[in-house]
Parts: C-alpha cells; structure tokens; sequence
C-alpha cells in the first residue's frame, strides 16, 4: 500500500512536534527552556599553576663561534724548498720554537758575503789608523757591511721558521722537499688559550654591558662543562642597519677544550629582574606555526591564551604578553587541550 503526499505530511509533522517537546521542559513562569548535558567523558582532568611574579637573573644570551686568540701563518717571503718540518698538526709549540727549515742555498751564499764584508772592513781599519784611506773609503766599508749582517738576518729568519707566539699547530700544508708556494703558508700556529667568542647586543644594552663584565660560555658540544670569561672589547660604534654593537669575549682554555670553529653560547648577566612567570610544562607549541600559548581555567573552562615568552629559565618561562598573575594554567594535560574545554582540576590540587 502506498501514502499519498497529502497522507504523509501530517504524520512527519507529528513526529517533528513529538521531537521538540522532549527536547524542551516548561519552567515555573510558564516560559519553555532548553537544557543541555554535558557528558562526563568529555571533562579532561587536569593540573594547574597559578601565574606568579617571581626575580629571575636577567641573562641575555647570544651564539657564537669560538675564535683563536691569535692566528699566525707561517712562511718564508720567498718562495724556496722546505729541507725539514719538524711539528705535526695538534702540536703545542712555545714562542721561538724551531718550526721548520728551508733550503739553506741562499744562506750559505748570504753568510759568505757576510765573511767578506768583515774580512774587507778588517783590513780598511788597519789602513784607516795609518791615514792609507779616506774616511769615506772607511764609512762605504763599514755601511757594506751593515747591509750584508741585514741580508743574512733576513735570509736565516726565512730559512728558520720559528713560531711568534705559544700556542698550537692548526695547519700543516706541505711536507719535507716541496717547493713552497707564496698563495698558501706552510704553517699555521694559533694561539688558543685564552679563545675569543663575538657577540652583537642589541643597541638597547650598550650602556649596561662594559669591559670587565662577566661572562658565562657554555657548548652543546660539551653539555656538563662551564668556561668563565669577561667582556674583552667593546666596540665603540653601532650598526645603523641592525641597531646592534660587536664585543669580544675571552675565557681561559687552559685545557683546550673550547676548539676555534666550534659553537657556543654567551650568557651575561645583568642583574635579577622581575618577571611574570608561568611553569615551562604549561607552554603549548602550535604545530604549523609559530605562536606559544597557554590554557588559562576559568569556571572550569579551559580558555586558549596566545602569550610571548621573553625567556626560559629552568623549570620557569617568563611571559611579557599574554597572562597576569593571578591566572591559573594548566600544566599536566595541556597538550591534549583545546580552546574552550571543560576540564576538572585533579583530587590532588584540591
């Protein structure tokens, strides 16, 4: 058997009145309310903080590369055969170390001069006494022989190659019979105890941040240790690109352990500073994007607040925009959380 449209109307308009008057309930003024369950599965339980004021060290951190003290490359002027090298790379040399020699050719012929022009001024002086020359006969002598001490002084240096300065053999480029080349040293000597790490500041802490002032380094490279260092140099211009000031760092590497090349981080404090404080577990990171936020509980509501954190120490976060204190956070669970959930604080916190 079949309905009519005229059959069916009334019946689908009955079922539409019987689904409404479930859904509604008459209050005592006569006025038909709707009412709304929530189920109890959907309540997440959470724990939370309440955001305080707390005095932190206000440490401002920068990265960085730590750089020899000193770099010396060592070469003759003059391009000629290494005879000997006498280091290897990673060796500690002291200042007038004996590094490596040249081909001694050129000093050979420069020590005969040198012979000569004492031997020619020994025989003028005897002359010179009993009037057989002229004072400027003697002088020429004399100047001849300054010039050929000067030639082989210069000459033995660029056959001996001695290190200027204490420090360690970064570099070795030949071997033992090469013909050295003027484009590359033959020798790299740096001196990397104390090491010296650049930071730029931001213009705003020029005039807190002066020579003399403490420093901390720390490296990812060696997580348990801690190098002491100060403030070395503190350039006396500013950026106008970047609005951002270059200082130079030094710590002591007696044991060195901080490597040139190697990243680090400098942390200078400048002194403690009132922060609003939030604990680090209850900031939640977006995926896909860069914002940070918190879930600050209300009547048992969890409200999503984007905050900007100013900086993390430890356990802590400080916030600059986003909360005040006072206003409590979820912390354990927060990460299952979104905007506008109903949550119950745990037993425990109660």
């Amino acid at each position: 058997m079949f309905l009519s449209i005229r059959t069916l109307a009334p019946i689908a308009l009955s079922l539409a009145l019987v689904s409404l008057t479930s859904c509604q309930s008459a209050s005592k003024e006569g006025k038909t309310t709707f009412s709304h369950t929530i189920d109890s599965t959907d309540i997440k339980h959470v724990e939370v903080a309440t955001v305080s004021v707390q005095t932190l060290p206000d440490l401002q951190e920068y990265t960085s590369t730590v750089e020899a003290k000193v770099t010396n490359k060592i070469a003759p002027q003059m391009a000629s055969r290494i005879k000997r090298i006498y280091v290897e790379v990673g060796q500690q040399v002291s200042r007038g170390q004996l590094l490596a020699e040249m081909d001694h050719s050129q000093l050979e012929q420069a020590r005969l001069q040198l012979e000569e022009r004492k031997s020619a001024l020994a025989r003028i002086d005897e002359l010179y006494k009993i009037g057989g020359i002229s004072q400027s006969d003697w002088e020429a002598t004399q100047r001849a022989l300054t010039l050929a001490q000067t030639s082989y002084n210069n000459i033995r240096e660029n056959t001996q190659l001695r290190s200027p300065i204490s420090g360690v053999v970064t570099a070795r480029n030949y071997d033992a019979g090469d013909m050295m080349s003027p484009q590359m040293p033959l020798l790299v000597v740096e001196q990397v105890n104390p090491v010296v790490l650049r930071v730029n500041p931001s213009e705003r802490y020029y005039g807190q941040m002066t020579k003399g002032m403490p420093v901390t380094i720390t490296s990812e490279s060696l997580p348990d240790e801690t190098f002491a260092g100060k403030i070395s140099l503190k350039y006396p211009t500013i950026n106008p690109q970047t609005h951002t000031f270059t200082m130079e760092v030094e710590a002591t590497n007696p044991e060195r352990k901080l490597v040139p090349g190697q990243y680090a981080r400098v942390s200078i404090n400048l002194g403690d500073k009132e922060y609003t404080v939030v604990p680090t577990e209850s900031i939640v990171k977006q995926i896909g994007s860069a914002e940070q936020c918190v879930y600050i509980v209300r009547d048992g509501i969890a409200h999503r607040q984007v905050v900007v954190v100013e900086r993390t120490v430890g356990k802590y976060t400080a916030i600059s925009e986003g909360v005040s204190s006072g206003d409590v956070v979820v912390t354990t669970g927060a990460s299952i959380l979104s905007d506008q959930m109903p949550v119950q604080i745990s037993q425990a916190q109660k």
